[in-house]
């Protein structure tokens, strides 16, 4: 997955957004996906959490569009920003998680789902060599 996948995490306490496209292990790239998405307090009721021996957050936290973006000569990516899908863009991360029970968070699974199929009728993965 080297060079094939990219993640954003943001490290604390610098709140610097990087961008990761190598990893050493199946399991570093099980916790750079687990630093990405980290939400303070809400997967696991800490603020951060440990990744690479520092601390981490969710990469969208402080990150701007160009963040999400590779290098302009490769034409096969897909970024999966919750920013991008309509039924979220008009609401901050917080709204997108807040008191969420299990029928709320099988809901935001399955308008995940939702916005994937319409990403797949856009043609957003034709780009992929699956």
């Amino acid at each position: 997955v080297n060079e094939k996948v990219s993640l954003l995490v943001t490290e604390v306490p610098s709140f610097q957004t990087k961008k990761l496209s190598r990893f050493i292990s199946k399991q570093d790239l099980i916790g750079a996906n687990m630093a990405s998405i980290h939400i303070p307090l809400f997967l696991d009721g800490k603020i951060t959490t440990p990744f690479r021996g520092s601390a981490h957050i969710d990469g969208s936290f402080l990150a701007e569009t160009g963040d999400y973006c590779c290098d302009e000569e490769q034409n096969n990516s897909v970024t999966l920003n919750w920013g991008a899908d309509p039924y979220l863009s008009n609401r901050n991360l917080g709204d997108a998680v807040t008191a969420l029970n299990e029928e709320g968070i099988w809901d935001l699974v399955d308008r995940g789902r939702k916005y994937a199929i319409q990403m797949e009728k856009r043609g957003d993965f034709d780009c992929l060599q699956l």
